[in-house]
């Protein structure tokens, strides 16, 4: 899109995306799956936390370690 404007195809960004760009479909937000998400997030955390005081206490090793460590 940029080339096509800087050779002059397009005269601006915006005008080259509505030439170019072709929506196939739109997807719509189901906030029943956010009420979902949001009770299986609050899981996760509480799980990651008895996980790291796990690491913590060295019951066991954590997977993740910072470059450089």
């Amino acid at each position: 899109m940029a080339a096509g404007v800087g050779a002059g195809v397009y005269s601006s960004l915006v005008q080259a995306s509505k030439n170019l760009v072709l929506w196939d479909k739109v997807y719509e937000p189901n906030m029943d799956n956010n009420k979902l998400y949001e009770a299986i997030k609050i899981k996760w955390q509480k799980a990651y936390e008895v996980q790291l005081k796990l690491v913590d206490d060295s019951i066991t090793t954590s997977m993740w370690k910072a470059p450089g460590l």
